[in-house]
């Protein structure tokens, strides 16, 4: 993201203070207001994640190609750094610019051990954290690196395989407990057009405002566990 620190920060503050005047103004409960103001002050960190995850996804499903061509590199004969620079300049984003960025490290004077390591804390992936502890163990030890990356690379592409499998199966499960976390929601946006004298005293009591509350942390812990 090009977002800076300061820039997000801006953004989370800015929105936790219109949603608590939005709120406040609507409804007298002051917590409600706060809780709602909260919960609004972490949707970039929420859209953060999101687009962090997603990058993730794609490195990982793109990486055992990307390993693949390191292996080809090695086997034409080409050295490590020769490899990574092969793969930065022919995968897709975002393997290209995490190679790049390995690629330029070392070129630089960076000692290839720590530009790895680099490498591992940049993307959290276990494959890359795999990937670099089988580079540097054979760096230390000898062997047939490009024979070790090959089965790496058979490796992730069937952890992939299952985790797929995995989500598959799952998925009626999670979509039960995302039209269950909807639902009260739902069901009082209803109520309050169908009604609402009936949602009304629920909110004009400082009893019911706390009520409120306390269901909508409720849902949202049940939701995210």
């Amino acid at each position: 993201m090009s977002m800076k620190v300061s820039g997000f920060l801006m953004a989370s503050l800015t929105f936790a203070c219109a949603v608590w005047v939005a709120v406040r103004v609507l409804l007298p409960h002051p917590v409600l207001a706060t809780f709602a103001g909260g919960l609004a002050g972490l949707l970039p960190l929420f859209v953060a994640q999101f687009k962090r995850g997603r990058r993730v996804r794609a490195f990982t499903e793109q990486f055992p190609d990307a390993i693949d061509m390191v292996v080809s590199s090695l086997r034409a004969g080409f050295a490590m750094s020769g490899a990574i620079q092969m793969v930065a300049e022919e995968c897709p984003e975002p393997v290209a610019t995490e190679f790049r960025i390995l690629f330029e490290e070392q070129k630089l004077g960076l000692d290839i051990r720590q530009a790895l390591l680099n490498f591992a804390d940049r993307m959290p992936s276990t494959d890359a954290a795999i990937f670099v502890t089988s580079v540097l163990i054979q760096r230390d030890t000898g062997g047939n690196l490009a024979e070790v990356l090959e089965k790496i690379a058979y490796v992730i592409r069937d952890r992939f395989r299952i985790l797929g499998e995995v989500r598959t199966f799952t998925a009626q499960g999670r979509l039960t407990g995302l039209i269950l976390a909807m639902l009260p929601a739902g069901l009082a946006l209803v109520l309050s057009v169908l009604s609402p004298g009936y949602m009304q005293h629920l909110l004009d009591n400082e009893l019911g405002s706390m009520l409120i509350t306390v269901a909508v942390g409720l849902q949202v812990v049940g939701f995210l566990t």
